[in-house]
């Protein structure tokens, strides 16, 4: 039985792992930082309002501050749309302003397209309210 959003959101725990062979770039022996959903919420909570962080921003930010070469960019992705989707669901969760994605995602990042038609309008929306170019 596929999960829920709510299962997807609370059970994925962050962890590092230790390359053993090459991959986006990097080299095996490299830390890759893999994040959680709710870690990434976390993190979107803190950019100011009227700051654009961007994914690859985003990405570096949970690397430095696990003291990991990189963070995967392809469960960063998948944990971003989830946090996304499951803020969409209820969007009384999280902090009183909400879940701020349109910080961190752009009208040209493949996961806009993802979004549904009413949270690609909130994103254009916020980032013209907040002068997010």
């Amino acid at each position: 039985m596929p999960k829920s959003l709510q299962e997807k959101f609370e059970n994925s725990h962050a962890k590092k792992e230790v390359l053993a062979k090459p991959i986006w770039g990097q080299q095996p022996g490299d830390l890759m930082y893999i994040s959680s959903p709710q870690e990434i919420a976390h993190e979107i909570q803190r950019i100011p309002s009227g700051s654009f962080l961007g994914v690859i921003g985003l990405r570096k930010q949970l690397a430095n501050e696990h003291a990991a070469d990189f963070t995967c960019p392809l469960t960063t992705g998948i944990f971003l749309r989830t946090a996304i989707e499951y803020w969409e669901e209820d969007r009384t969760r999280f902090f009183p302003e909400g879940l701020p994605f349109w910080r961190v995602v752009g009208k040209k990042d493949p996961l806009f397209k993802k979004l549904s038609a009413p949270m690609q309008e909130l994103l254009r929306h916020k980032q013209e309210e907040e002068g997010i170019a």
